[in-house]
């Protein structure tokens, strides 16, 4: 007599996966389709742009001077390894 207990288990666990996939698939599509209605709205003015859309106003990056010349070693605009400046 064949056991039936593996085919059961298998059933079960690849409908469980199968409707796993289809819930998935459901919210994916449904993401997308409200985000195209959001787009669409806001390109014809019916509606605000979200938050996390906007462009903030950026942390300006501050490069520290080089080393060297606060010590007084260089001046600026000096090139400190000449012999690389023509090499390819």
């Amino acid at each position: 007599k064949k056991a039936k207990t593996p085919i059961i288990a298998g059933s079960v666990c690849g409908g469980v996966v199968f409707l796993v996939w289809l819930i998935g698939f459901g919210i994916y599509f449904r993401k997308r389709y409200n985000r195209k209605q959001r787009n669409r709205a806001i390109a014809a003015g019916k509606a605000a742009p979200r938050e996390k859309d906007l462009e903030h106003a950026k942390e300006k990056i501050v490069i520290p001077p080089d080393p060297a010349i606060l010590l007084g070693q260089r001046k600026p605009g000096d090139i400190a390894f000449p012999e690389r400046e023509h090499a390819k």
